[in-house]
């Protein structure tokens, strides 16, 4: 026996207290941890599929001045599909990774949304053989 067998007792009790207190911030913090580890994986695997689908090649133009292509502007086909994708629209279908989309044809370039956007509108423009948009 102890010559202080309330020390020992004393003791019991805190290590007692101890293991509770382990256990019960195991039992907090594991959850969190799994919680933050499955969202991390669905994350990255987000982000693996926007930049294998061309994300960071689709937003050259997020940061640059808008382009205003006024009635009678000298522009041609070529100059208006590069200026296009420079600015991230994709030739082609749309997906809802880029900017949107365009679609040549032999006097028009029609350009669409994004896809999964609200908007379902598109805008035609014209080209004539003398080089300019006409209206």
């Amino acid at each position: 026996m102890s010559a202080y067998p309330e020390r020992t007792g004393l003791w019991r009790k805190a290590g007692v207290c101890c293991k509770l207190g382990a256990i019960l911030v195991t039992a907090v913090i594991a959850p969190f941890a799994v919680l933050t580890y499955n969202s991390y994986r669905s994350f990255a695997q987000l982000i693996d599929q926007q930049i294998a689908g061309g994300y960071l090649r689709s937003h050259a133009g997020l940061y640059a001045a808008p382009r205003i292509i006024e009635k009678g502007a000298r522009l041609t086909k070529d100059q208006l599909a590069s200026s296009l994708q420079r600015a991230g629209y994709a030739p082609g279908k749309a997906s809802n990774i880029w900017n949107g989309s365009f679609q040549m044809r032999e006097n028009s370039i029609t350009i669409l949304p994004r896809q999964g956007t609200e908007t379902h509108q598109w805008i035609d423009v014209l080209i004539s053989r003398a080089s300019k948009a006409p209206g």
